[in-house]
């Protein structure tokens, strides 16, 4: 019987984590559960690092970005932002990438925005390195290289399965 109720236990940890979608306070340390989206080229050694999505507040409306280094990079009015304190994304197996076709998918995650101008996570492949953004107004919106950069076509929107 004690084995039985561990076993069910344990199937039931395993459904709630492939199905859950959520974000966790970065603490110094990547939780087990927060999946990276890609490789970003460093410099400039050309050594690559994983990216990870995360998201951090400004004037008071959370905007994704990537994390490296311990701090989360976010793109605004045109510009890159660096941030100590952040949430990083995390997710089961209930998360695949659709290639954006013009309109934002109704299963798109959200990561954030304000009130009627939600921010989606999108990510595209840029320089040889695939970057974390935010979808808006059917842009995909990247910091890289101390700006703000946005693309129309050639990226992916993260949506729920």
């Amino acid at each position: 019987m004690k084995r039985s109720l561990v076993f069910l236990f344990f199937l039931l940890t395993l459904s709630l984590e492939a199905g859950f979608i959520g974000w966790v306070k970065y603490t110094g340390k990547v939780p087990h559960r927060a999946k990276w989206v890609g490789l970003e080229e460093r410099f400039p050694d050309g050594s690559k690092k994983e990216v990870y999505i995360c998201r951090a507040e400004y004037k008071d409306i959370l905007h994704p970005g990537r994390m490296r280094d311990g701090k989360c990079i976010i793109s605004v009015d045109g510009k890159e932002i660096l941030f100590s304190e952040f949430e990083l994304f995390f997710h089961g197996s209930e998360v695949s990438l659709k290639a954006f076709k013009g309109n934002t998918p109704k299963n798109a995650i959200t990561a954030g925005g304000s009130i009627g101008n939600l921010f989606f996570l999108c990510v595209l492949k840029h320089n040889g390195s695939w970057l974390p953004g935010k979808l808006y107004e059917n842009e995909c919106k990247i910091g890289y290289g101390g700006t703000e950069l946005s693309f129309k076509e050639k990226f992916y929107v993260l949506v729920k399965k």
